[in-house]
Parts: C-alpha cells; structure tokens; sequence
C-alpha cells in the first residue's frame, strides 16, 4: 500500500486543533517553558514527527519578546579589508546568539535610511554599521531607532558624538610610519590615491600632517600629489597609473604612501618595470596588511587594521547595549599596527630623476 501522505499543517493555530491542547500550551512547549507535564511535552513532539510541522522560529522569538537579530549596514563592499570585517563580525555575533541581516549602501543617506526603517520593521535587536559613514547619517539614523530603542554601534573610522562606537586609530599609524621614514632620512613623500578634503581620508592625512608637524616639515612643501580620480579607486591598475603619473612629472618624492595595499603594489610593480629599486632608490608603504603584502619583492611595509580586534570590539559592545540598555554610550579606541617589511629603507642621497624613460618603461 501506499504511504498515507501527512497531514498539511501550516500554522501553530492548526497544529494546536490536531493535537487537541490550547495554543498556548502549544506554544510553552515550542519556547521550553517550565511547568508542563512530561506527556504533554512528549505528545506535542510526537505530533510534531506525525506531520512534519515545524514552528516559525522568527514567530517563536518574537513571542519571547526578542528576535535575535542583528542588522549590520555596510557601507561599500569593494574591498578585501571590508569582506574581512564583515565575515569576522559575523561569526562573532552567531557564537552570540544572534543572526545578522547584512545590507550595503553607498554615499547616498536615502538609501542608508531605507535600510534602517527595514530593520526596524524587521524588529532588529541592534544595529551595526561598518564603514565610513557621515557623521550626520548616523545621527540619523540613531533619531530612527530611538522611539523603539534599538542600539546602534558605528565602527570603525570616525568618531562619533553621542553614539556608541569603536574606531580604529587610522591617524596615529599613518603619524608614526612619516616619522619612522623620516628617520630613514626622506624628506619628500608621493600619496598614492590618498585624496585631501575627502571625509574617507580626513583620519589619514590627518595623520600624516601630524606626523610631518613632529619632523619640523610643512606639509605643501614635503608632499607631491598627482590627480586622482573624482571617486578615487583602489585597485592595482590604479597604482600603476599613480605611478605613471609621478613618471611623468619627475617627482623628487623618494617615500610613497598608498591608499591601501592593492594600490601600493600596483605602483611597485610600474616603478620597477621603470628601473626604478625598491628600497634602495624608493620606498612604498601600503595600507590594510593584506595577504598580497607578503607576495611581492620586496615585502610590502604596511598597517594592519587589526580586523579581529575591531570587530571584537564591536560585537561585544552592541551585544552588551542589547543587555544593558539605556547606558550612556561608550568609546573604544585601537591602535592599527605598523608592519615594517622590506619595501621601505633609507632614502638614496641624491633623489632620484623619476621618470617614464627610466629603465625598462
């Protein structure tokens, strides 16, 4: 004979009809609520193997009054260092307890606020956003989710008032790598993609003008730019046409500072091509401590974000604004680290004639 089918049982309602008790005994049973009779427990779970029914764990939360959720708002996706944070957040949050609902935005706050209202309609438990957001976005944002609440987290780029966040001390790394090189006697210094009056670079140049103040240096006067595109880029293609640009304008600059490591090794590899020695004619700095920094000749010197440390923070800290609501709002500041490697050394003593002719361009 034919297997009888089972029975199609969509909702708690029906399934509390079939097995003949309350819905609300039904639903003590689904949440593991105390004072039920062993029977009534193992009936319930019988019934739920007769038909295959399974409840909404979504439902069953939210009948708990919370639904383990996390929303995590990312701005721009383009980059390894992010996909990093993302993914080391992530598996954080879930050996929390909680499930993450990612979305990603751009510049535009329009976009950013239609994704705060979805997880508010979506009743998350926190938000979290990764990136450089403005600081007015999150302001914002944060007015949105206060009539329900609901924390938020900004990481890990700006400060900002008000709100709980966890930055990472972009300025201070890029401050003492000027006066690390400085040190190795360059005097000039080439920013590969690294954009003035740009709010994603304010922390970086920032830095750097800082840095440049301790070594008794004038910013105008110790940096050379070449024009960058209006959006900027960070790719290795991109580095190698920072690099042409300098070429061709036969900068004295003998220490480059890249935007990050995939922009740093792009302009490695076009002032090689151009006969140009790494370190020993010019040095080359990257940003992110990415796996390509330890595969090029020489090692690229970089700073590490310290992504498992930022990301700890975070999650402990919007973890804990669930838990403990309505506390003032906390800071937290790390270090990013310098990693010096092989791509940097004493400047030559005579600067080099960097041009597009040099060598084998």
């Amino acid at each position: 004979m034919p297997a009888k089918p089972k029975i199609q049982i969509t909702s708690t309602a029906a399934f509390a009809r079939y097995v003949g008790l309350a819905r609300t005994t039904v639903s003590r049973v689904f949440n593991n609520q105390p004072g039920l009779r062993p029977e009534t427990v193992a009936r319930v779970h019988r019934a739920m193997e007769e038909v295959g029914f399974r409840p909404n764990p979504y439902a069953v939360m939210l009948l708990r009054g919370r639904t383990g959720s996390i929303g995590m708002c990312v701005r721009y996706m383009d980059a390894p260092a992010v996909h990093a944070k993302v993914y080391a957040l992530q598996r954080l949050l879930r050996a929390s307890g909680f499930t993450v609902l990612i979305e990603m935005t751009r510049e535009d706050y329009a976009e950013t606020e239609r994704i705060v209202r979805h997880f508010m309609l979506m009743r998350m438990e926190g938000v979290v956003f990764v990136g450089g957001f403005e600081p007015d976005h999150i302001r914002a944002a944060a007015e949105l989710l206060k009539p329900q609440g609901t924390p938020l987290v900004a990481a890990d780029q700006f400060e900002y008032p008000g709100q709980n966040t966890v930055i990472l001390d972009r300025a201070h790394a890029m401050e003492e790598l000027i006066v690390h090189l400085h040190g190795l006697g360059h005097r000039m210094f080439g920013l590969l993609g690294i954009r003035l009056n740009f709010l994603q670079n304010d922390t970086r140049v920032r830095g750097i003008q800082r840095g440049l103040e301790r070594c008794g240096l004038a910013f105008d006067s110790a940096v050379d730019r070449v024009p960058v595109t209006p959006t900027g880029s960070r790719s290795y293609d991109y580095g190698k046409a920072l690099a042409e640009a300098f070429l061709a304008r036969r900068t004295q600059a003998t220490a480059f500072l890249g935007l990050n490591d995939e922009v740093a090794v792009g302009a490695m590899w076009r002032f090689q091509e151009a006969g140009m020695r790494v370190p020993d004619d010019i040095s080359i700095t990257g940003f992110n401590n990415m796996e390509i920094s330890q595969h090029v000749t020489p090692m690229l010197t970089t700073v590490d974000q310290r992504i498992g440390d930022v990301m700890s923070a975070v999650g402990e800290m919007i973890v804990q604004a669930i838990k403990s609501p309505g506390k003032r709002p906390r800071k937290r500041v790390i270090d990013a680290q310098l990693v010096l490697q092989g791509s940097i050394g004493p400047a030559p003593h005579q600067a080099p004639a960097l041009t597009a002719a040099t060598g084998g361009a």
